[in-house]
């Protein structure tokens, strides 16, 4: 009897070894997993890789990429907020994406109420090569509500399909749903995208303190509504493509204004957009300067504005500017088309342009 009861003991014996011995090995196998940077499609939500956006955003951080990411949040609402910067493995290759599963922006939202600190949904601090797509990105708050940030050096960015939406409140750059301050940047990219509520829709500047200016921006396609002041206001650029964005003002807010182009150079073009609205200027251009061999261009535009002291298209300190075929409107009191020849401007062209205004003069050209 004594026999078969050590026999017994033995048997569980080597059982628990063995199940203990089966445990390190996986352990070992999930670590080894997790210390391999990161590449192909990852799902994150409740039956996903990831449970969060932060804990996707954690490994990222602690292994990086060896080839190109996906992160694929399953549909639902994540209340959370991430930081991102620059990701050991990156580059044009090796991108990183953020997408809903189903390819519906409706499907995922990403969301937040931000406090003074931490003033964002995401935010990107020296981030590049990133792509996000197919999302609502949104901010709760009522006194802050920056919803995508970004600082530091910012290259090859992409976000195309995303809903942007804000309480429509607030009076400063607190409530801006897109705010970029940038030290450098090249090849960013705002395609198609819906921004509603806020301060500002889009603002983009890059900084002062340095000669080189923001390269390859494109905004395209974007629908803006229900912002407080400003629709897309640009800061230092070079060459920045401004297409086919729908941009409407209906606040009555003092000096809102549905677009702002400041202290830019190279080949501007900003083509067959909407700008409707704003109290202050429908379009606003200063201190914009193109070259004789590749002037900028200002075509195909509708800017409709409700001034009563400004004028629809304002115009200050540019060169090398074609400005053709808009159809520009002011339908309060203020004038139609404001071009001020100032800081050595030269090599201009105003060319069948269709501007009405109720009382206000069609074109001031003063001194």
């Amino acid at each position: 009897m004594k026999g078969i009861y050590n026999s017994i003991r033995f048997f569980f014996l080597l059982a628990a070894i063995f199940h203990l011995s089966s445990a390190v090995n996986s352990h070992a196998s999930s670590l080894q997993m997790l210390e391999s940077p990161l590449s192909g499609t990852y799902t994150v939500g409740p039956n996903g890789d990831f449970l969060t956006l932060t804990e996707a955003n954690t490994a990222l951080h602690t292994e990086g990429v060896s080839g190109p990411v996906i992160f694929q949040l399953e549909s639902g609402i994540y209340t959370e907020q991430i930081t991102i910067n620059g990701i050991l493995g990156t580059s044009e290759v090796n991108t990183i994406t953020f997408e809903s599963q189903t390819g519906n922006a409706a499907d995922v939202t990403v969301r937040i109420s931000a406090t003074s600190v931490n003033n964002f949904t995401i935010n990107l601090v020296n981030a590049s090569h990133l792509r996000f797509r197919n999302l609502t990105l949104a901010a709760l708050g009522s006194s802050y509500g920056r919803i995508l940030t970004a600082s530091g050096e910012i290259n090859d960015l992409s976000i195309e399909n995303v809903s942007f939406s804000s309480p429509v409140s607030g009076s400063n750059n607190n409530r801006t749903n897109i705010y970029f301050d940038l030290s450098l940047a090249n090849g960013i990219q705002f395609i198609d995208n819906t921004i509603s509520g806020g301060f500002t829709g889009l603002f983009l500047n890059a900084s002062s303190s340095n000669e080189i200016l923001a390269e390859g921006v494109v905004i395209r396609g974007n629908e803006i509504r229900n912002v407080r002041n400003a629709g897309i206001e640009l800061n230092r650029l070079t060459g920045p493509v401004i297409e086919k964005n729908d941009v409407l003002i209906n606040s009555t807010s003092t000096n809102s204004y549905p677009f702002q182009l400041g202290n830019s150079k190279g080949a501007i073009s900003v083509l067959s957009n909407k700008f409707v609205g704003g109290t202050r200027y429908g379009l606003y251009m200063v201190n914009c300067e193109s070259t004789p061999e590749n002037k900028g261009l200002v075509a195909n535009n509708a800017i409709v504005s409700r001034s009563g002291g400004f004028q629809s298209a304002r115009f200050d300190g540019i060169s090398n500017i074609r400005i053709v075929h808009n159809s520009i409107h002011n339908y309060s009191a203020g004038g139609g088309l404001y071009y001020l020849w100032i800081l050595n401007g030269s090599g201009n062209e105003i060319v069948n342009n269709l501007i009405k205004t109720n009382t206000g003069p069609v074109l001031e050209i003063p001194g």
